[in-house]
C-alpha cells in the first residue's frame, strides 16, 4: 500500500513539472501541425512518403561516373582520364537511360587497374 502511494506522488510530481506543448514544439519532441492528433501519424507517412519519392527522382537523374570524370567533377589519374577520353564509343548520358550498372563497371574498372588519383 505504501508503495502505491508513493508510486502515486512520483507520477503526480511528474506530471506537474512536465514541459508545455509549446516547449516541446519549441525542442523538437512535438511538431507544430494544425491536423487532429488522430491523424498526425497518417501526415507523417505521407510526408516520408514524398520526400522519399523525391530522393529516387533526384538519384535516378544524377550523372554517372564516366560523365563526373568528363566534366572534371570527379578526380581520376591521368592513365584513366586517356582511357576514358579515347573511348572509341560514346554513352550515352545515365539521365537518359536505365544502364546504370554498365557505365559504373567501366569506370571501377578502370580505377582499378590504372591507379587513379586517390579522392580527398
Amino acid at each position: 500500500r505504501l508503495e502505491r502511494a508513493r508510486t502515486g506522488n512520483f507520477l503526480k510530481h511528474k506530471l506537474r513539472s512536465r514541459p508545455e506543448r509549446a516547449e516541446l514544439v519549441r525542442m523538437h519532441i512535438l511538431q507544430e501541425t494544425q491536423v487532429e492528433p488522430s491523424l498526425q501519424a497518417t501526415q507523417m507517412k505521407l510526408k516520408r512518403a514524398r520526400l522519399a519519392d523525391d530522393l529516387n527522382e533526384k538519384i535516378a537523374q544524377r550523372p554517372g561516373p564516366l560523365e563526373l570524370v568528363e566534366k572534371n567533377i570527379l578526380p581520376v589519374g591521368s592513365k584513366v582520364k586517356e582511357v576514358i577520353n579515347g573511348r572509341s564509343c560514346s554513352y550515352p548520358p545515365l539521365t537518359e537511360t536505365f544502364e546504370h550498372d554498365c557505365d559504373y563497371c567501366v569506370f571501377s574498372t578502370l580505377m582499378h587497374t590504372l591507379n587513379p588519383v586517390p579522392l580527398p
